[in-house]
């Protein structure tokens, strides 16, 4: 699976093949708990995984949907080498994304929002999906087979 020339994580992949990640017009649900531990500052406590096609920020930047060049603070990414795959609640304009900004594997990282008193900000959460999924949200192996 890609977006544009971008490789998603075989995790990923694999989680949507199997049915543990969402395929149809809903959200898995990640707990309280876990948001809690990579994301203290998040009031909703709650993260949803965005359903597939994946796309870039640079291309919600171009179809008008989404955040603004300020609020997507985008002097810090290069939005066609961010790949958001979650948000942090209906109301929140926050995001988990990809960012391949650099390297093949991307890490995994989230917007802060701080506006209006400061600038939003994009903090790392992990060194790769894999890490992400198993480490900080403490989330089981989905398959045998699996590392």
């Amino acid at each position: 699976m890609q977006v544009g020339h971008l490789e998603i994580p075989t995790l990923i992949v694999a989680l949507i093949e199997r049915d543990a990640w969402p395929t149809t017009g809903s959200r898995t649900e990640i707990s309280a708990e876990s948001v809690r531990a990579f994301a203290p500052d998040e009031p909703l406590e709650i993260l949803y995984m965005d359903k597939p096609p994946f796309h870039t920020v640079a291309d919600e930047i171009l179809d008008g949907k989404g955040l603004t060049h300020e609020q997507y603070a985008i002097n810090e990414i290069e939005p066609l080498l961010v790949v958001p795959i979650g948000f942090f609640g209906f109301g929140s304009d926050t995001v988990l994304a990809l960012d391949y900004q650099g390297r093949r594997e991307p890490s995994v990282i989230r917007l802060q929002w701080r506006l209006p008193t400061q600038p939003n900000t994009w903090l790392n959460v992990a060194a790769s999906f894999e890490e992400f999924w198993h480490s900080v949200l403490q989330q089981p192996y989905a398959f045998e087979g699996n590392k």
